[in-house]
């Protein structure tokens, strides 16, 4: 169901952004092959689908049909997390969004968001030890390979000026208290330590684990605001 919210919310805006919304149609009835604005259309309907046939599925109770839909949902999960870094690599305009560690910053970015949903509603439910355990172990391990992939990606060796201005508009220029606050510290910092005491205290895990998923998602949505906003800062290449 949370899937199935925000892939609808995504297909609602990016509809919304195009400069015709009532042409929207023309990505399937007149689709560019060649364009990840079209592929990325058809990642996240097939996934939506997917995420249809699976609250079905369960609604009914036909546990098998779950199964059948394990790797399809992973893959275009996959998919609907990663398609960005390809449309981004097409603006190549934009020498900040070209980076290499998009895709797999993406990819770590959906277990950093799934687990921290997950977590909250973990929470609420009053969830097994077993479910905090594990999300909170996958989160956990998010939280540190999203952070040091961010770290390599804006202190590490750039490809050219455009890359460097735009790195250093984000953690020294005006984006610095963003980038440092909401993301780095509440975002990243502060989950990690709540993280760790819940892994040595189980009996607060639960909560801890609803706590460090809300501050993980102001981080995640604090980040993703300085990375795109980095990339426009600098003139077209």
């Amino acid at each position: 169901m949370i899937g199935g919210l925000f892939i609808a919310i995504t297909l609602v805006l990016l509809t919304a952004d195009l400069k015709r919304p009532d042409r929207a149609l023309y990505l399937v009835l007149k689709a560019n092959p060649t364009s990840w604005l079209v592929w990325g259309a058809y990642i996240l309907g097939i996934f939506g689908m997917i995420e249809a046939a699976w609250f079905l599925f369960a609604i009914v109770g036909f546990t098998a049909g779950l199964y059948w839909l394990l790797i399809p949902a992973l893959l275009f999960g996959a998919g609907a997390a990663g398609y960005t870094a390809f449309l981004f690599g097409q603006a190549e305009g934009r020498d900040f969004w070209q980076s290499p560690l998009l895709l797999p910053v993406l990819l770590v970015q959906a277990l950093l968001a799934g687990s921290s949903a997950l977590g909250l509603l973990s929470a609420a439910l009053n969830a097994g030890g077993t479910i905090t355990s594990m999300l909170a172990v996958i989160l956990l391990v998010a939280l540190a390979l999203h952070g040091a992939l961010v770290l390599v990606e804006v202190f590490g060796p750039h490809t050219n000026s455009h890359v460097a201005a735009a790195a250093h508009y984000m953690v020294r220029g005006p984006l610095h208290y963003i980038f440092w606050g909401p993301f780095f510290a509440i975002g990243t910092l502060i989950p990690l330590l709540l993280l760790v005491v819940g892994l040595l205290a189980p009996a607060a895990q639960s909560i801890v684990l609803g706590f460090a998923g809300i501050c993980a998602l102001v981080g995640l949505f604090a980040y993703e605001h300085c990375f795109v906003s980095a990339g426009q800062s600098v003139p077209l290449s």
